[in-house]
């Protein structure tokens, strides 16, 4: 029976992150002009700000750094019975959330990176994947900076 419980409230917090992802998006939108209404906006800006920020909060607390680097590392989900699930899905509303490349496309940017003889950094990362939040940035930077050391 815990086990049924635990999945409902999985997907309980799935579908508010996903409700809230949307909801996110359209102020988004309606703030940038993409979006135009003639009755105003139907949700108040301040307060998806503040849910925004809440969940920006929320996932850089988990501190997911060691999840990330593996994931990028192998290109694999987390395992681990029960907390593996866990891990899964919390890393990918990360991901999700924080627009995050693919293993793939972090392994096709370094190399080309490296071709030029220019060392990765934020900035140029920043360049390269423009869409992806400055948190998972800083991630990926620190696990570049991680392999170099190790090198």
């Amino acid at each position: 029976m815990p086990q049924i419980s635990t999945r409902n409230m999985l997907f309980t917090l799935l579908l508010n992150f996903l409700l809230a992802q949307i909801a996110l998006a359209y102020n988004e939108a309606l703030s940038n002009g993409r979006l135009t209404t003639s009755r105003g906006e139907i949700v108040q800006s301040v307060f998806l700000g503040s849910l925004k920020k809440r969940v920006e909060d929320l996932l850089n607390s988990l501190n997911l750094t060691a999840e990330f680097h593996a994931y990028t590392m192998s290109g694999k989900w987390p395992t681990g019975g029960s907390d593996g699930k866990k891990s899964q899905t919390i890393l990918s509303w990360y991901l999700q959330w924080h627009s995050a490349p693919s293993p793939l496309d972090i392994k096709t940017a370094v190399e080309n990176i490296n071709c030029t003889k220019i060392q990765p950094s934020i900035p140029l990362l920043r360049l390269v994947f423009p869409r992806t939040h400055i948190a998972a940035i800083d991630v990926i930077n620190s696990f570049l900076v991680s392999l170099e050391v190790e090198d």
